[in-house]
């Protein structure tokens, strides 16, 4: 009997990519224990985006008897992650699904098998429940799972769909920061209904500046005689 006792992370994570529907296609049993559930009860009251375990039809609800080894106590874990972690060491051919670092070392170190998201799914590829995992490991990316490019590089060479030109570009959009934003084409001219628009010519010269006008002197020239001014009878 292949079972598995999960925690929150991974079923919220599998609910946003759309593929928790996988989980009764790799495992026989699957339990969750209730302080799970609440979590995720929890979680639905104040407004995220996460499953309601009751319309989960494969899920059994079920809580360990407190078998707690000493050394967790001491750990930061959560109540979820304890309680999975209790109900695989519990009970033989179990694997416990989290993605905690340190709760994965604390259930690997009591001998437990431990798959976090990356193993699902490349257990879901390698059983045929899909052709790729390139697109699911990008959503999960972009679903709050803290992801680099070298780990998504490393898992999807686990996976054999490594693409290095892809890769390359995609880690240089990333450090250009415009990874996600389209290309937006040039327009293209337009000529107008009339013809093409000839060329602006050259503005003419300015005029030269006008001469300053002479002043004019409207009184008699008082260096003239007398004689030199003649009458109107001649």
């Amino acid at each position: 009997m292949n079972r598995a006792a999960c925690s929150v992370s991974p079923v919220i994570y599998l609910y946003r990519v759309g593929i928790l529907e996988w989980l009764p296609r790799l495992f026989d049993e699957i339990w969750m224990p209730t302080v799970v559930l609440e979590d995720l009860l929890d979680a639905r009251f104040i407004g995220y985006d996460v499953p309601n375990p009751f319309k989960i039809p494969w899920m059994q609800f079920q809580d360990p008897e407190l078998t707690v080894p000493s050394a967790w106590m001491a750990l930061d874990l959560s109540s979820g992650e304890v309680a999975a972690m209790s109900l695989a060491f519990e009970t033989r051919d179990c694997v416990v699904l989290m993605d905690d670092p340190l709760a994965r070392r604390a259930a690997q170190d009591v001998g437990l098998q431990c798959w976090g998201m990356i193993r699902i799914l490349l257990e879901a590829k390698g059983r045929g429940l899909t052709n790729e995992i390139t697109p699911y490991v990008d959503r999960l990316a972009s679903s709050s799972l803290l992801l680099s490019t070298e780990n998504r590089r490393r898992i999807l060479a686990l996976a054999g769909e490594d693409h290095p030109v892809e890769a390359e570009q995609k880690e240089a959009e990333e450090a250009e920061g415009t990874a996600g934003v389209p290309e937006v084409p040039l327009p293209e001219a337009v000529e107008p209904a009339g013809g093409p628009v000839p060329p602006l010519e050259a503005e003419p010269p300015a005029p030269p500046p006008m001469d300053e006008e002479a002043p004019q002197n409207d009184s008699a020239d008082i260096t003239q005689s007398p004689q030199e001014v003649q009458s109107p009878d001649g």
